[in-house]
């Protein structure tokens, strides 16, 4: 049976499928549909009808890939590590950069088979790893660097334990000393107040909220990061019309479903360069 990791996968590789056959396509990964088959297919069928969620995460996909190729036009060489990336193809469809990808075995054997690496037109390469078990300072660590380095994290830190997320901040903090983290980040009065049919999903997939605290950024800025910028997912959902949602109240009356839920660019330095 496929299990919660994979399932997770595997929704939101529905969900950018599901955007690539519209007509005005937000995101348009055409590889997400190759990646699902039948068995992603019977699992992206339960959630096929969650307009909000699957709106939200198409907005948060397309804000991530803007503010990759806006680093990329500075940077066209610079690294970019993602950290449970599921069955994302940016390396595919960006077609710059250099690229190293860590995710459940599972998922890096299945697009090793349907979109494997060496097809790749950048650099590109993929290591599985079990989060749970595996020392990921170790498997990272033959990627050390003093360059920048962009450390994508999309999706996954509520699903981690809290002390889980402070280890992976310490590695990454240890090994790229010159990181910028670009995550999304959700405030556990975002999940009281809006998060019913986003919890639902996360249940039907079998994932557990595990970490949601009131001030996420506080919290990452007491671990050493600075807050660079940010943007509000559901905003940007209601924007593109993802989401059957005017976008006005939301910018000047909503600020919980507003700010609760949003891409964060985070910037660690020991210099304060960057």
């Amino acid at each position: 049976m496929t299990n919660p990791v994979s399932k997770t996968a595997f929704y939101c590789a529905g969900v950018r499928m599901m955007d690539a056959r519209s007509v005005k396509p937000v995101v348009n990964d055409t590889f997400a549909e190759s990646m699902l088959g039948e068995e992603g297919l019977r699992v992206f069928e339960a959630f096929r009808s969650l307009r909000y969620p699957n709106g939200a995460s198409v907005a948060r996909h397309r804000i991530i890939d803007e503010l990759l190729q806006e680093r990329f036009r500075a940077r066209p060489r610079r690294l970019t590590v993602l950290i449970g990336a599921g069955y994302d193809s940016r390396p595919f469809r960006m077609r710059t950069g250099e690229w190293v990808e860590f995710d459940a075995p599972e998922i890096i054997a299945r697009k090793e088979l349907l979109l494997p690496s060496r097809d790749c037109p950048v650099a590109l390469q993929r290591f599985g790893i079990d989060f749970a078990s595996d020392a990921l300072a170790e498997r990272l660590a033959p990627f050390a660097t003093d360059r920048k380095v962009s450390v994508v994290v999309e999706g996954v830190l509520p699903y981690l334990e809290p002390a889980a997320v402070e280890r992976l901040v310490k590695v990454l903090q240890e090994l790229f000393p010159h990181h910028t983290l670009i995550c999304d980040l959700v405030t556990r009065r975002f999940l009281e107040r809006y998060g019913a049919e986003f919890r639902a999903a996360c249940e039907g997939l079998g994932a557990t909220i595990r970490w949601a605290v009131d001030d996420p950024v506080a919290l990452f800025e007491g671990l050493g990061y600075s807050r660079f910028w940010a943007t509000s997912i559901v905003l940007r959902a209601a924007e593109s019309g993802c989401i059957p949602a005017p976008a006005w109240p939301i910018r000047w009356f909503l600020r919980c479903l507003r700010d609760g839920y949003a891409v964060h660019v985070l910037k660690h330095s020991p210099t304060g360069a960057h």
